[in-house]
């Protein structure tokens, strides 16, 4: 074979190898870009995975329902949930901020809960919320119900993302329950400080009193006759799932206007009545689940 045989065998068996990477490095540029879009689809999903991965598989599950089904391609596509679990170990690692070593309540008397609802770009996302047992299968339902009317939650975490603050959740509009806490400016303890309490995007429904509107963020908001989402209003579907259910609106106190707060009022009642009682009579009665006094 001449030298100029040679150089054009090379060339062609370089040209065919320049096709073949060209080839393999197209193929190498697909597959990167699907494993860039899994990625991304799993980070849409890593909140509700995490709440997964704080239930131990071998906790009893008390309640595990598929309540609601979309068939209108609501993205991201997340099972629909409505389950209340006992406190366990991994929740306990989880509330260290919110839970504090006290007389008034133990984690026995506590239910995790994860709950389905419509978020504030029309997806389907899965909540977390600590509550006291005694109202754990009325908040599932409460939620069932606003979950039917589409009514819009922004984000629903423990308050212990925020590393207890209340504030700093009521600023992110973080829908919450269980925190032990005094009241704002007060020393009474919150009904958040017993489980029998939840606040609904707070930011868009704030804490007006006298001193002031909290969060501050939340001002511009304090009027009723707007419309935004998650708003809370006298009569709507968010204010009748709870009042039938047996809470009362902040937003109808008399001193103060808590929108964003329901509290169980059955309890509230009982409460009153036992406060001058001894503390092993307040564990009978939520043993009990409010049938004596």
């Amino acid at each position: 074979m001449c030298i100029f045989q040679r150089i054009m065998w090379y060339n062609k068996v370089m040209k065919r190898n320049k096709f073949l990477f060209i080839k393999v490095l197209i193929i190498l540029i697909i597959f990167i870009l699907l494993i860039l879009i899994s990625i991304n689809k799993d980070e849409e999903l890593d909140y509700n995975e995490a709440i997964d991965l704080e239930i131990n598989k071998n906790n009893e599950k008390l309640t595990n329902e598929s309540y609601f089904s979309f068939n209108d391609a609501i993205k991201p596509k997340i099972k629909t949930r409505f389950e209340i679990y006992e406190i366990n170990d991994l929740i306990k690692e989880k509330m260290k901020y919110s839970y504090k070593d006290n007389e008034h309540i133990n984690y026995s008397n506590l239910r995790y809960i994860v709950v389905s609802y419509i978020d504030y770009n029309g997806y389907l996302r899965n909540g977390e919320l600590v509550v006291n047992e005694i109202i754990s299968q009325k908040i599932v339902e409460i939620f069932k119900i606003l979950l039917d009317n589409r009514f819009q939650i922004e984000k629903m975490r423990l308050v212990d993302y925020y590393n207890g603050d209340d504030n700093l959740s009521m600023k992110d509009n973080n829908t919450s329950a269980f925190n032990y806490r005094y009241i704002s400016n007060t020393t009474t303890l919150s009904n958040h400080a017993l489980g029998l309490a939840v606040d609904i995007n707070p930011l868009y429904n704030p804490y007006v009193t006298k001193i002031g509107v909290f969060p501050p963020e939340g001002e511009k908001y304090v009027s009723r006759d707007l419309n935004y989402k998650g708003m809370i209003k006298y009569n709507d579907c968010c204010y009748n799932a709870f009042i039938s259910n047996g809470f009362k609106w902040g937003g109808k106190f008399n001193n103060v206007k808590d929108y964003q707060h329901f509290e169980y009022s059955e309890w509230i009642w009982i409460k009153r009545i036992v406060r001058r009682k001894k503390q092993k009579i307040v564990l009978i009665i939520q043993k009990n689940k409010l049938k004596k006094i």
